[in-house]
């Protein structure tokens, strides 16, 4: 048996589909007519550009929005003249080169400079230009990648690693589990697999060399553990393995359509993140009690123009309606850091986790915010709207939000435009600042949201999407969960709702600390949603509360990790 990292739960068995990439041989010696070269480099980039657009669209189209956001990153280097056609053209012409071997030689040194860099969001775009030289030259070539939008049957994949491409038109009917030899808990690929709910291991470094297409494999993504070919004892302890897990979602089930309620008779709130108004129907398919999180950015991203104000209000209105009443929470624009939506031509940084986004971006570009903030009043009609404003640092931020706002009520009461004046106006808690001085944030903000996937990253200066120091990124680190603790009790103080949007809302480790810290609200993906309630129906908030007290007194996230699943399993 052999042994990756789990990064999404389930068992699966299945015969392998094993990617093998076919290497694309390079021209040799000078190319004897520039122009010729020109021409096939060209058309390559564009057929690259319009098919890198139609996959996004599809991944968009279904609910995919994790893809469709890599893959429009992909498009902002790709039309990148300066940096990225330009000098290949100019090689090309000059050097008397073959399209491929200018390709070659301009993609890998720019992949090499952004790998060198200190800053981590800069490095990882040293992979996505390494996946769109390779599908240039599979473009120039006439050669057609690993289709995997139609698969032989039920399979488990093993590749080295899954592209953003793969993952937007990958069969998923068919995909039973995954195995990467590369990757992390942060990767794109993990990202997608716990959101569809397919079995995934990555880290498994001899995984493509062991395994052929057609073998049979086990696999538990929970454990990293996988076998290939394995023998009838080790076959039946994966399937027991699936028993339970089946019945595990079986038992699930039948929380769906009952409000989540502590066995003490506490009740919280269960509500799914989504990034478009096809995946509200997801939400309530998961029976989610609303909705934590609709990251707007993703109606700026990919497009040639900003959506407008009629626009914004068609989609915001369309998710309050799928939700029915219930309750949704719209974040602002928060474009910036690891989001790039090329229609707002924001300049590079060296630093841009730290840099110029989300709100600091929407107060120095007004009319822009105020379309969206106006789109949102006049949507607020048709729901139970929350508008929540990201990346807040300083209390100036919110007052600020807080006029504007007001400027777009009576610009709409003007103009005889319906709209809601009384929607509540709530933050991301999610700087170490907004956190330390959660009390003084209670005073302007009608509620928080916690969102921890930034928070840990600045408080334990760890960039999640650094392989070399993932082990550092933990949500079981003391100092994290001391912010966590110090928010909710400031909001619980100020008498305002308090919830959770990052990853840790749905961890069921973390789940009975942060019922027990006084959270109100879990917003996580919408397949956790079943999982989450009926955990939650085991507990009750005294010994929640001790168990908290006790994890904040540990000195390291190791220990916290080891005192939480002690706890899971006298619950269990």
């Amino acid at each position: 048996m052999k042994k990756g990292i789990g990064v999404s739960a389930g068992v699966a068995e299945a015969n392998a589909y094993v990617l093998r990439r076919q290497k694309i041989e390079l021209p040799q010696g000078r190319a004897e007519n520039s122009r010729e070269e020109l021409r096939r480099f060209r058309a390559s980039m564009e057929a690259v550009v319009e098919e890198t657009c139609r996959l996004s669209r599809k991944a968009r189209s279904e609910g995919n929005t994790d893809s469709a956001e890599i893959l429009d990153a992909h498009l902002t280097i790709l039309n990148d003249q300066e940096c990225v056609s330009g000098p290949i053209e100019q090689m090309i012409g000059s050097d008397c080169l073959y399209a491929e071997q200018a390709v070659v030689r301009h993609m890998d040194a720019l992949a090499d400079m952004f790998s060198q860099m200190d800053d981590a969001y800069m490095r990882a775009r040293s992979s996505d230009i390494l996946e769109l030289k390779n599908r240039l030259l599979f473009s120039l070539a006439g050669v057609c990648d690993i289709d995997l939008s139609c698969l032989p049957g039920p399979v488990i994949l093993v590749a080295e690693e899954l592209t953003p491409s793969d993952t937007a038109i990958w069969d998923r009917q068919n995909v039973r589990g995954i195995i990467t030899c590369f990757g992390g808990r942060t990767s794109h690929m993990a990202i997608i697999a716990r959101n569809t709910g397919i079995p995934a291991i990555v880290g498994a470094a001899d995984a493509v060399s062991e395994t052929k297409t057609g073998e049979p494999l086990v696999m538990d993504g929970e454990s990293g553990e996988y076998a290939c070919r394995p023998a009838q004892p080790l076959r039946e302890e994966f399937h027991q393995r699936e028993t339970q897990r089946h019945q595990f979602v079986l038992q699930a089930e039948t929380f769906r359509g009952k409000a989540t309620v502590s066995a003490d008779n506490f009740t919280v709130d269960l509500a799914a993140n989504i990034g478009s108004a096809s995946e509200a129907v997801s939400a309530v398919q998961a029976d989610a009690e609303g909705v934590g999180l609709f990251r707007s950015e993703f109606l700026f991203i990919g497009q040639s123009q900003p959506p407008g104000e009629e626009e914004q209000y068609r989609q915001y209105r369309e998710v309050l309606e799928t939700m029915r009443g219930k309750f949704v929470i719209v974040r602002t624009l928060d474009i910036g850091g690891d989001k790039e939506a090329p229609c707002l031509k924001m300049e590079p940084e060296s630093n841009p986790f730290l840099g110029y986004r989300a709100i600091r971006f929407s107060l120095d570009h007004p009319e822009l915010f105020k379309a969206q903030l106006r789109a949102l009043l006049r949507a607020g009609v048709h729901g139970d709207l929350k508008i929540m404003i990201p990346m807040i640092s300083a209390v100036e931020e919110m007052r600020a939000v807080r006029t504007l706002l007001k400027e777009c009520e009576q610009e709409l009461e003007r103009e005889g435009i319906p709209f809601r004046p009384d929607i509540p106006l709530g933050m991301m808690v999610e700087t170490p600042a907004a956190a330390i001085l959660a009390g003084q944030f209670a005073k302007v903000s009608d509620f928080f949201s916690i969102g921890t996937n930034d928070l840990l990253q600045y408080t334990v200066a760890v960039d999640r999407g650094n392989e070399k120091i993932s082990h550092l990124y933990s949500f079981y680190h003391p100092a994290v969960l001391s912010l966590i603790q110090n928010t909710i009790c400031a909001a619980l103080e100020a008498g305002i709702p308090c919830g959770m949007c990052g990853e840790a809302a749905g961890d069921p480790l973390l789940v009975p600390v942060l019922f027990g810290m006084g959270l109100q609200e879990f917003s996580m993906s919408a397949s956790g949603i079943l999982a989450t309630r009926m955990l939650i129906s085991r507990l009750n908030r005294p010994a929640c509360a001790r168990l908290a007290e006790t994890v904040l007194r540990l000195p390291s996230a190791c220990a916290v990790e080891k005192s939480l699943r002690l706890f899971q399993k006298e619950i269990e």
